[in-house]
């Protein structure tokens, strides 16, 4: 019999640089937005050749009460391509976005009513609110014992014609292969 050490060694990569910040007793804003980052790695969007080093716009929304949190992964760069953030407001276009985040004030008929529009754009969507993946979006973090959690929605993904890893897949709480309303 075969052991896989391969998605626990991933797990241990996506979460290596929070230990850092972990000393210094993070609040769940600053973890998630570690996250995000870390996510954006195992995201692969279509026809974005990564040698042109376009950036890559993270919306979130103005009245996202993590903002400050965000700022700290502003202009790093992943997979060559510096980290935009950028704040929206309910009436802005969000077309230009790579990844919206959509936080937990924000209801998950959102996602619903933007699907369409969202999935045309290859926009990454990723949600705290509970039930998020499951009801379109592509990525929504759980909390679950202080720890926080990832599900994915793999039919919302295809949509949008986003790649997640393999390896991003294995260590998801849960995974869903069809939209739901």
């Amino acid at each position: 019999m075969s052991v896989s050490f391969r998605p626990p060694f991933i797990l241990f990569l996506l979460l290596s640089t929070l230990s850092v910040e972990a000393k210094e007793r993070p609040s769940e804003y600053s973890l998630k937005a570690a996250y995000l980052y870390q996510l954006s790695k195992f995201i692969n969007w279509p026809q974005m050749d990564p040698m042109q080093h376009k950036p890559l716009h993270l919306c979130a929304f103005a009245s996202d009460p993590f903002r400050g949190a965000l700022q700290k992964i502003h202009l790093r760069k992943v997979q060559g391509r510096e980290i935009q953030v950028n704040y929206v407001t309910k009436g802005t276009s969000l077309s230009s976005c790579n990844i919206l985040f959509i936080h937990d004030k924000i209801s998950n008929n959102f996602i619903k009513k933007q699907y369409d529009m969202l999935s045309k754009n290859n926009v990454l969507t990723i949600g705290e609110k509970t039930g998020f993946a499951k009801k379109g979006g592509i990525i929504g973090f759980t909390l679950k014992n202080k720890r926080i959690g990832v599900e994915i929605n793999i039919q919302a993904a295809k949509d949008a014609n986003i790649e997640v890893s393999a390896n991003l897949i294995e260590i998801a709480s849960k995974v869903y292969y069809q939209r739901q309303s």
